[in-house]
């Protein structure tokens, strides 16, 4: 199993034991290497200490699919942003903000953005909320509501009536969607219609773990994409046995979802 498919699944003590065993591999190797994506599990499992020894000391490719060449970690602002995160997490926090003001003031990519999906992700994971609160109020970031925690995943009655396999169609676009029960996970398959075709075509793929939880007379559904490290939450709603409604916290917009008979 891979670093990546670990966290997907939710396996997270697998996970860190896999980051400890490449972390071992790499120091021991002239081949192997860290990229952006394996320094990004680290800090959402929590292996914070990992994460800086791996940006302090060992080799982090600039290419995964050629790590030919290594990078300079002072010159790539995902890096320092992880950095940043793992200062935090580790009790060192005006390092950690000093790194924060650095990144905001780089107009070149909208930094507060991510640092608020990175903050939103660490409290859908669990993790404590005090030192992200702090650094939110010296950024003047406003944070992403996060409606559930881990020990909402325990919760298996309510996602119960949704699990199987869903279908929306429209306009020439298309979601194959399964809510599976296993590990709390969505698949996603995006399809477009070829023009002047029947033909649909595979597009994208997306993963997504998921939680359900009951609030003011509605059932929420909150997913992380661990793909994207995106955190949405949407009212969803059985119609009959065969339609679910899907409706966006954020912006109202409303999807009739079909059942996918098997």
């Amino acid at each position: 199993m891979t670093i990546n498919a670990a966290f997907e699944l939710g396996l997270f003590d697998e996970c860190r034991k896999l980051l400890e065993l490449h972390k071992e591999n790499t120091e021991n190797s002239d081949w192997h290497y860290f990229n952006h994506k394996t320094i990004r599990t680290a800090a959402k499992v929590g292996s914070f200490d990992l994460v800086l020894y791996i940006i302090d000391r060992l080799k982090i490719a600039s290419d995964p699919d050629d790590p030919s060449e290594g990078m300079e970690v002072d010159n790539d602002g995902d890096l320092l942003i992880y950095k940043a995160h793992a200062l935090l997490m580790t009790g060192q926090r005006e390092k950690a903000l000093s790194l924060y003001r650095q990144q905001i003031n780089d107009t070149s990519l909208d930094w507060k953005n991510e640092i608020k999906n990175d903050f939103a992700a660490f409290r859908w994971l669990g993790f404590p909320d005090t030192e992200i609160a702090a650094i939110e109020n010296e950024l003047q970031l406003e944070s992403i509501n996060v409606y559930t925690r881990p020990d909402d995943e325990t919760n298996t009655v309510l996602a119960e009536p949704y699990i199987g396999k869903w279908q929306y169609e429209a306009n020439g676009y298309r979601i194959n969607w399964e809510i599976k029960d296993n590990y709390l996970l969505c698949h996603y398959l995006f399809q477009t219609q070829e023009t002047d075709s029947d033909e649909w075509m595979d597009n994208d793929i997306a993963v997504t773990r998921y939680r359900f939880k009951r609030m003011d007379n509605q059932t929420l559904m909150e997913e992380y994409n661990v793909r994207s490290n995106v955190l949405t939450v949407n009212e969803v709603t059985l119609i009959g046995n065969d339609e679910l409604q899907v409706k966006s916290i954020e912006n109202g917009k409303i999807s009739i979802y079909k059942r996918v008979k098997e």
